[in-house]
């Protein structure tokens, strides 16, 4: 009996210590709106670069024979559609294909190095149907481009792989020459080299969901202007991205070999972000209802407000309004429809 009174007592002597809160805070409402704040968003995005590095192209014989002409020099150039060097007497014609010209083509020959022949006469001024397959058309053609450098093409229904010396641009710069004319040489000898392919650039898997504006991405010191496939074309900003590319720091897997025979180097982590920020309108997640997709809406008095939500952090919602934003908004508003 003695402890339950004691129990008792104690519980008592501990009702009574309880303090009640403040009069002021007792009859506190809860908030009902709050001041919509302002910034700017750039919708950085962590992103992979893969970059390549700049490759020599060697220039290669043709055919097999005397070097009886070699318009070659340093820093000069082999144009598409010309004859820089001639074997055996015979002029060659240089042509820049997307794929080198690697067997003779017959009458009926189909495949990519078909159409890239078809795309380069038909730069040339010697236009032909683009449809992959060596016809009368064809034939005509590259046989008129071959009499416009000296060569006499017999009219038979092949294109002779020999013919032809592969540039890897229509105008391709003479980086060096390493044999002379009256040189004996062989089908694939290496005649020089041309200046490097340029080095390449792109962000690996580009983002889908990205605010519209133009693109930069920020990587290795440099500050570098992409375009929506992701793909990178300044060319200051390719070789900043290649020499970052080629350090101790880059990440070799899954770099792919870029097309033109220039190495894959690896990848380089970056930000990719929007060129020029936008403004943006900040409001609490709570005050964001009515939610489509991307947009919601907002309310203010008795006023709605249509909204396009950008993205989200630290509890504040970032959006854009399609008119002049409201100075406060409601929180706890909610409605079942999209607000219009």
């Amino acid at each position: 009996m003695a402890v339950l009174v004691a129990a008792a007592g104690g519980g008592a002597v501990s009702a009574a210590t309880v303090v009640p809160p403040p009069a002021d805070l007792r009859h506190a409402a809860p908030i009902a709106e709050v001041a919509v704040g302002h910034d700017v968003f750039d919708d950085a995005r962590e992103v992979s670069v893969a970059v390549s590095s700049p490759t020599p192209v060697p220039i290669t014989a043709p055919a097999g024979g005397r070097l009886t002409a070699f318009d070659c020099q340093p820093g000069s150039t082999f144009a598409s559609g010309s004859a820089p060097l001639s074997i055996d007497g015979v002029p060659r014609l240089a042509l820049a294909t997307s794929v080198p010209l690697w067997r003779d083509l017959n009458a009926g020959s189909r495949g990519a190095d078909v159409l890239a022949l078809q795309d380069e006469l038909t730069r040339l001024g010697y236009p032909v149907a683009r449809d992959g397959e060596v016809g009368a058309n064809t034939l005509a053609a590259a046989r008129s481009a071959f009499e416009s450098v000296g060569m006499d093409l017999e009219p038979t229904a092949v294109i002779p792989a020999s013919s032809v010396l592969w540039l890897p641009a229509p105008s391709s710069t003479v980086a060096s020459c390493d044999l002379a004319v009256g040189v004996l040489t062989s089908a694939g000898a290496i005649l020089g080299a041309f200046t490097s392919i340029a080095p390449t650039a792109s962000v690996v898997s580009m983002p889908t969901d990205l605010v519209d504006g133009d693109r930069v991405v920020e990587a290795a010191g440099a500050r570098v202007l992409v375009d929506p496939s992701g793909t990178i074309r300044d060319p200051g900003g390719l070789a900043a991205l290649a020499a970052a590319g080629s350090g101790p720091s880059a990440d070799s897997g899954g770099a792919d070999t870029a097309a033109g025979g220039a190495q894959g180097l690896g990848r380089i982590s970056g930000r990719l972000i929007l060129a020029e920020p936008v403004a943006v309108s900040i409001v609490p997640p709570g005050a964001v209802d009515g939610l489509s997709g991307s947009h919601g809406c907002v309310h203010s008095g008795t006023r709605s407000y249509p909204v396009r939500i950008l993205g989200s952090r630290l509890g504040q919602t970032m959006v854009t309004f399609e008119g002049p934003a409201p100075k406060r908004v409601a929180l706890g508003h909610r409605t079942e429809t999209p607000c219009t």
